[in-house]
């Protein structure tokens, strides 16, 4: 039995985003109005083209008094777009905050209750669903885009969201609204998370169930090529943005050991553990490592000579990578090698920029110092530089990632021998 909890209209206002939900949108608004009776709904219609507009006139010619608001987009804009026209809207109303659910049918009410009920406890913060699935009964697609996205959040954050894609949440609207998106659909749910951590916003997660159907039954308008080209983007905006400048706001909270004085701190196991990054997120601790190697790498590559180790600790600290692993990775450009990887990069650089090979020979090596060979070919050596870099790290990651995952495996499958010492020695004594 779900145990009904009144909304007020002034705190809490529902935002029901709708595309072509015909089949489900009527079943969902009817469950919302009898566990949430005191709540405003607003339904975003975002260009629906199918009975969606006629099943939504029904449940309201059924529940007259209910607080249910039709939004229209003429045209489909996409998710975001949607909930920013909701949210928008809830706050012209006089509300604070604004719930979030898809009306397809996979959210149960209980948890909407209980999500509610946290951000009562806490006002401040964005409050989102972790969907606690049985792997087995999991799209595939979906399991890789939530873990993707918690790899993404968590570089361009340092906070663990085990389930970013998550649609039922609850914004706080204030800082919602005075944050500014560059996206309009899937990717919307994503880059607004970021966003908020970066404006200091806290960002809790509370479990909650989730209804897969059948694909015969499952309504779903993601298209795989073009939302999943649209979240690469966004992410390496955000990347990029973390890197060359400080988005406002703090990114994580700063771990207790790394409050304390200098001399206390460097006798402290914690301060060299947060401050190498080592704890990091361990459920992503395979990907984490993979990612510092690839640029690590990457970063051996590039011109930069002199500064390797500096922008690899910079770069770690900035995407919340382990700074030891990144260092160590840049050292494959150690002296005799590094004359080798100058002028394959020129090489390629050359050839990508002429179509043709440099007129370099043995003779002219000696003739000539490697930085008359940096100063003549710069070009070449920026744009072959970044493209080798880009290869070698990518074969990096790939090659740390096989090692890292085979490695916690191992550990995993591994038998627990503190426990079967001391089973043995029970038998033993007995």
């Amino acid at each position: 039995m779900i145990r009904r909890m009144p909304i007020r209209q002034p705190e809490i206002a529902i935002v029901l985003p709708v595309y072509n939900h015909s089949a489900t949108v009527g079943m969902v608004l009817q469950e919302i109005i009898e566990h949430f009776p005191h709540a405003l709904v607003l339904v975003v219609n975002d260009g629906s083209t199918d009975g969606t507009s006629t099943a939504i006139e029904c449940v309201r010619e059924r529940k007259p008094e209910s607080q249910i608001t039709v939004l229209e987009h003429r045209r489909n804009r996409g998710k975001g777009a949607a909930l920013m026209t909701g949210f928008r809207a809830a706050w012209e109303a006089g509300c604070t905050h604004a719930m979030t659910m898809d009306a397809d049918g996979q959210h149960q009410l209980s948890d909407a209750i209980r999500l509610a009920a946290i951000a009562h406890l806490f006002p401040d913060d964005l409050i989102t669903g972790d969907r606690q699935i049985d792997r087995r009964a999991v799209p595939v697609n979906s399991r890789r885009g939530r873990d993707m996205s918690r790899f993404w959040l968590w570089l361009q954050t340092g906070i663990d969201i085990p389930d970013p894609q998550c649609g039922l949440r609850v914004y706080p609207l204030s800082p919602t609204l005075a944050v500014r998106c560059l996206t309009r659909r899937y990717d919307f749910e994503t880059e607004i998370a970021t966003r908020l951590a970066w404006s200091g916003v806290r960002i809790r997660s509370a479990a909650v169930a989730c209804i897969y159907f059948s694909p015969e039954q499952r309504v779903t308008h993601f298209r795989p090529l073009q939302d999943t080209v649209r979240g690469i983007l966004i992410n390496i905006i955000l990347i990029t943005q973390r890197i060359l400048y400080l988005p406002p706001g703090h990114m994580a909270p700063i771990p207790a050991s790394m409050k304390t004085s200098l001399y206390a701190g460097l006798r402290d196991r914690r301060y060299w553990r947060d401050l190498l990054n080592l704890s990091g997120c361990k459920a992503m601790n395979p990907s984490l490592s993979a990612a510092a190697a690839g640029i690590g790498v990457l970063i051996a590559f590039l011109p930069v000579y002199g500064f390797q180790s500096i922008l690899a600790i910079y770069i770690a600290r900035r995407l919340h990578l382990n700074i030891v692993l990144m260092v160590l990775a840049t050292q494959v450009s150690f002296p005799p090698v590094s004359i080798g990887i100058i002028l394959i990069s020129i090489g390629v650089g050359h050839l990508l920029l002429y179509r043709t090979l440099p007129p370099i020979s043995l003779h002219l090596l000696d003739e000539h110092s490697v930085w008359y060979w940096l100063r003549t070919f710069t070009a070449d050596l920026v744009v072959g530089s970044l493209i080798c870099g880009l290869m070698a790290g990518a074969i990096a990651l790939l090659a740390t990632r096989l090692a890292f995952g085979l490695y916690y495996q191992r550990r995993r499958n591994a038998p627990d021998e503190t426990a079967g010492g001391s089973a043995g020695r029970m038998v033993r004594g007995g």
